[in-house]
């Protein structure tokens, strides 16, 4: 009676967990990401860059079949001691390429693995997602080859 007719109702449904409302599945991915945890720890440069390349390439294959862009790549370094390690950066221009995902993966790991420090995890993540068919800024900056 303190709540009034319906909301006394509804909190008493509530309350025993009953809940009328529609609900909907269906919801917009945020990121797509890939692991792997390796039966061993590892310290073997190729197995990881293989690993790493696999992962890219389902990323960047989900990307492409949900016709979106990913603005944002990420990694997940786990070592032994369950200590991980996630970075970002965010690409120069969006991208739903294997190769773009798995390079801007690569230099993070590069730039953020104690290489004395064994894997047992690593993973792969593309975010911050566009339309692939929005514009894109062109970019005037120029490299200079020597």
């Amino acid at each position: 009676a303190l709540f009034g007719q319906s909301g006394g109702n509804a909190l008493w449904e509530h309350c025993r967990g009953i809940d009328r409302s529609e609900l909907s599945a269906e919801r917009e991915p945020k990121s797509y990401s890939a692991e792997h945890t390796f039966q061993r720890d590892t310290l073997d440069r190729r197995r990881l860059w293989a690993e790493l390349r696999s992962q890219a390439d389902e990323v960047a294959a989900r990307l492409r079949a949900d016709d979106v862009r990913a603005r944002e790549v990420g990694i997940k370094l786990r070592y032994g001691n369950f200590e991980t390690i996630t970075r970002q950066a965010r690409l120069p221009a969006p991208s739903s390429s294997a190769d773009t995902i798995a390079g801007a993966a690569a230099l993070l790991v590069r730039r953020h693995w104690d290489q004395a420090r064994p894997i047992r995890l690593i993973g792969v993540r593309a975010a911050r997602f566009e339309p692939a068919d929005a514009p894109v800024q062109i970019s005037f900056e120029w490299e200079r080859i020597d």
